[in-house]
């Protein structure tokens, strides 16, 4: 348990004070416990120093309160599905096996097209234009919305290439080789405000 909570009891600043009972579960302490001539001294297990002392009722109502908002905020820890290291180690880190496996094998026909085209991996030397694939994509987008799957050049799905710029997108912004000339990397915050101003009204 995170907390131990120590009942003590002192009837005036000259007698000594004195243990009454002991406990790590909040919710057996008694309103006489922090009603004087008691108060509970809490002790933080994990830093091995005292914590706070509670000398009311409503301390003890303010300091239950702050235990429930921090088990709300505390992330949950997912059961693991065997008792192996190695699936320990791999909680929290990338997978692939959330991914559908039809958006990867799309993603590689496209990436695939590209390299017939273009040469693997091009845009690691030559660079990736922001506002180039935003158009390319664009133009697949609108394309699929309007009711066409296959691109007439490569007849890969247009989904499929809109993957492929943003995993082209992605991989020159980790390499260093990303032109960005986004438009919100030109203007200044309070023009883009006034923008929204004009598109949407508060």
């Amino acid at each position: 348990m995170r907390y131990t909570y120590d009942v003590i009891s002192q009837s005036s600043p000259d007698v000594q004070p004195r243990r009454i009972s002991t406990t790590t579960n909040v919710n057996e302490l008694k309103p006489t416990d922090v009603s004087h001539p008691c108060n509970v001294v809490v002790y933080d297990n994990l830093k091995e120093k005292h914590y706070v002392v509670i000398r009311s009722l409503d301390e003890l109502e303010d300091h239950i309160c702050a235990l429930e908002r921090a088990a709300a905020w505390k992330p949950e820890v997912p059961k693991l599905p065997d008792a192996n290291l190695k699936t320990a180690a791999a909680v929290g880190k990338p997978g692939i096996t959330a991914v559908p496996p039809v958006a990867i094998f799309a993603l590689g026909a496209a990436m695939q097209d590209g390299v017939n085209k273009y040469e693997k991996y091009n845009w690691r030397e030559a660079g990736a234009t922001v506002s180039v694939f935003v158009d390319a994509m664009g133009r697949h987008l609108l394309a699929y919305y309007a009711g066409e799957d296959y691109a007439n050049d490569s007849k890969i799905h247009h989904l499929a290439h809109l993957m492929a710029g943003c995993a082209i997108l992605l991989d020159a912004e980790l390499h260093g080789k990303l032109n960005d000339d986004r438009l919100a990397k030109e203007l200044d915050p309070e023009i883009i405000k006034q923008f929204m101003k004009l598109i949407k009204k508060d």
